[in-house]
């Protein structure tokens, strides 16, 4: 049985200020995506030395926020594979955050999936035309003006934005990864 977001995103929170880390839930999540999303493969080495090197100065993680970080990794990683589109970015609960918040939020998800995908995917260059658009996008989102009208019009425009930037990871997840069928797992050549 997995865990509600909001308790995931509270877990990491504290996990994150009882490391003195500067950072939110949402941050690692987005970096997360972006390191999947750029084809980084399910070897735990070379996607936690990504991970840290943009998190945490090249540092290791102590052992409880290491722990916290895999199983988030393994469930972003699976939701990306899964074919019902069931990624959901980590982000602010609506009942305990206002609108501008959220969006505030939303906004630093998509500066640090934008940031670990930059840095994980050194062909993002040379990206199908549709995707530098989609990602052109993302950088326009994360520049959003944060202070809105906390309205129903608010709250559908920013459902639909949530929605986009999931389309664009799945986008780019795909298009990195060589769609849902490839493994995720480094293989080994066999000797004779």
């Amino acid at each position: 049985m997995s865990l509600s977001a909001s308790i995931i995103f509270k877990q990491l929170q504290q996990l994150l200020q009882d490391a003195e880390m500067g950072m939110y839930p949402i941050e690692v999540q987005a970096t997360l995506a972006g390191i999947i999303a750029a084809g980084t493969r399910d070897d735990s080495a070379s996607w936690q030395s990504d991970f840290c090197q943009l998190c945490n100065d090249g540092q290791p993680l102590p052992s409880p926020l290491q722990e916290e970080v895999n199983k988030l990794y393994q469930q972003t990683l699976t939701t990306l594979t899964e074919e019902d589109f069931a990624f959901n970015l980590l982000l602010q609960d609506d009942d305990d955050y206002s609108l501008s918040q959220r969006l505030e939020g939303l906004a630093l998800w998509v500066q640090a999936f934008l940031t670990a995908l930059a840095v994980a995917q050194p062909q993002l260059n040379q990206a199908p035309a549709e995707l530098k658009e989609m990602i052109d996008d993302l950088g326009a989102i994360a520049q959003v003006e944060i202070q809105v009208d906390e309205n129903e019009e608010g709250e559908v425009a920013y459902t639909e934005v949530t929605e986009y930037v999931k389309v664009v990871v799945i986008n780019a997840f795909h298009e990195f990864n060589h769609g849902p069928e490839q493994k995720y797992t480094e293989e080994k050549p066999t000797l004779h």
